[in-house]
């Protein structure tokens, strides 16, 4: 069996086992011991916070998988670290505006529920941004796409259960378990720290102004995260604009009956996750190889495998709307629409198969903004 599909079948035991004790935590135990609201502000949150935290990491986990392998053939490993200290500094400090905007203009104006909590997104935004480095350090540079997969899609998921133990007792309310879920997340970044310091993969040296400045490298790099940085505020508001706009248009709990029905058409790109991210750090070594035959051939592959299983997950899916119906309580009955609609979305993206990390890992990394 090769690294890849190595990585690939580990990460897919971790996300399976992980999307278990999700769909028991999201699905069954959220809609009966909280209510729509307080699942809809436990979502926005976490929505905010995640889009924040692209601001806050400036395009450097694509910049680690396209231009690591360029600095590790030179040996200039420790020049590479440094400049990438200095973005996430220079992230941290924007990141200061962007939450002021997004406080102003989307969570003042709810006031309630949101606004008592909103205390929590700057700092989950800014570590989960240095979760980011992390991972891409792990990922890239040591190879090991499955660990960060094992603590973000399984570890994690097993500690939001646990936490809610408490809530279902009556020992804590929301605002407790609203505590131990950040801290949860929050908790990520020093477990892939100690794992990256641990492995001896991160040494940070003086900046190599002469291997920078030939052949660009140094503005190739600048450029790359700032398209990376919009690249993924596009994507990331992409997937989060659905549950903000129900917010806003509607109130929190309808949001919460959204990001609730939501968890079953999501199921289908699971898989995704899995096969993907391996697959990119092969795919920017190809194209940095210009291996073209190479490229088509893992396209080839990876979109068929994803398709096959996709399909057959939104068939499973849509067959049992019905039975879906009858595990949630009557108030989420309105959303069983939603579940068909988005999970024919899902399936066609799991269709394209790497097609949007293929543009961006490319030189033509700048046309995916437009195409989102």
């Amino acid at each position: 069996m090769s690294r890849l599909a190595r990585q690939s079948f580990k990460s897919t035991v971790y996300i399976y086992s992980g999307v278990l004790f999700a769909f028991v935590t999201n699905t069954l135990l959220f809609p009966r011991y909280l209510e729509p609201e307080q699942i809809g502000v436990l979502s926005l949150l976490v929505s905010y916070a995640l889009i924040l935290s692209q601001v806050a990491n400036f395009g450097i986990p694509i910049t680690i998988t396209r231009f690591y392998p360029v600095f590790a053939q030179a040996g200039r490993q420790r020049s590479f670290f440094s400049l990438l200290l200095g973005g996430l500094l220079l992230g941290g400090l924007l990141s200061v505006p962007a939450y002021w905007l997004i406080h102003v203009t989307l969570i003042q104006p709810e006031g309630g529920l949101l606004q008592r909590l909103a205390f929590w997104i700057w700092p989950l935004a800014l570590l989960t941004a240095w979760s980011y480095f992390f991972d891409g350090v792990l990922n890239s540079v040591g190879r090991n796409s499955s660990l960060g997969i094992f603590i973000r899609e399984f570890l994690v998921r097993v500690a939001f259960l646990v936490a809610l133990v408490p809530l279902m007792l009556g020992w804590m309310g929301f605002e407790g378990y609203l505590t131990a879920y950040s801290l949860i997340l929050m908790g990520i970044t020093p477990l892939l720290a100690y794992f990256a310091w641990r492995a001896r993969l991160i040494a940070w040296g003086p900046l190599d102004r002469p291997f920078l400045t030939s052949e660009r490298r140094g503005v190739e790099m600048l450029k790359t995260s700032l398209l990376g940085l919009a690249n993924g505020l596009s994507l990331l508001a992409i997937v989060r604009i659905d549950t903000i706009m129900v917010a806003k248009m509607l109130d929190t709990g309808a949001a919460g009956i959204y990001v609730t029905v939501m968890n079953f058409a999501v199921l289908i790109t699971m898989p995704s996750r899995a096969v993907l991210k391996p697959i990119y750090v092969e795919m920017a070594q190809l194209l940095s190889q210009g291996s073209q035959q190479e490229l088509a051939q893992l396209f080839r592959k990876t979109s068929l495998t994803l398709w096959v299983v996709g399909s057959l997950a939104f068939l499973g899916i849509t067959c049992n709307i019905h039975n879906v119906e009858r595990l949630l309580p009557s108030e989420y009955a309105s959303g069983m629409v939603i579940i068909a609609v988005l999970a024919l979305a899902n399936l066609v993206k799991m269709g394209a198969g790497m097609d949007s990390g293929l543009i961006v890992h490319s030189s033509y990394f700048g046309y995916n903004i437009y195409l989102v």
